[in-house]
């Protein structure tokens, strides 16, 4: 169950980390618009970094506790790298649909809709 959540949580940070900004399509970019842009994209791609190294250390030192004190065997930690592997693409599969925004645990692709994504319109509809 923890390497199913290890595997997800994985491929949401190299998901993340390797996702580039994407321009408004139609709309010109000011030089210092592009400049925010890309400090913005840098500064998710270092807190993805950070995310994915501090996962796979504590994933790696919970594991070899694991083993070194016998709760773990040679065969359980093969047979839970393929639970690892069952989360990273159920993290692919949960992507597939609604631009990240439904299986992105870091809470990033929330904020990475574009700007005409928000219409002025009506948003919800109320029955009369």
């Amino acid at each position: 169950m923890m390497l199913f959540f290890v595997g997800y949580m994985i491929r949401n940070g190299v998901k993340l980390l390797i996702r580039e900004p994407e321009p408004t399509a139609g709309v010109e970019l000011t030089e210092t618009q592009v400049k925010e842009l890309d400090r913005k994209a840098s500064f998710r791609k270092a807190q993805a970094l950070v995310s994915l190294l501090t996962l796979i250390v504590v994933a790696a030192t919970l594991f070899i506790v694991r083993y070194r004190t016998g709760c773990e065997s040679t065969l359980g930690g093969i047979v839970s790298l393929g639970f690892g592997y069952a989360g990273y693409v159920w993290y692919d599969l949960l992507s597939a649909v609604g631009q990240d925004r439904l299986s992105d645990l870091f809470g990033v692709a929330n904020r990475l809709l574009p700007p005409d994504a928000i219409v002025n319109g009506p948003v919800m509809c109320f029955p009369a």
